[in-house]
């Protein structure tokens, strides 16, 4: 719960509109990706690598649609 209380903290801190498509929501929540990401590839490097491909994919796809608007 101290991640998700973490969250909501900085969400209001930026000042983060409730839109998906909020630029400083979006921010946060990569920022928060990332952090995961980083310590579960500490405990277990295969899944680790996995997130990361996951994150990756998710960008290309984020900026491909961006680039068909």
């Amino acid at each position: 719960m101290q991640a998700h209380d973490h969250l909501e903290a900085e969400l209001l801190r930026r000042q983060a509109r409730s839109e998906p498509l909020d630029d400083v929501r979006e921010e946060v929540f990569a920022e928060m990706f990332d952090e995961l990401i980083r310590q579960i590839a500490l405990l277990n490097p295969e899944r680790g690598l996995l997130l990361l491909r996951v994150r990756d994919e998710r960008r290309l796809t984020l900026l491909s649609l961006a680039a068909l608007a």
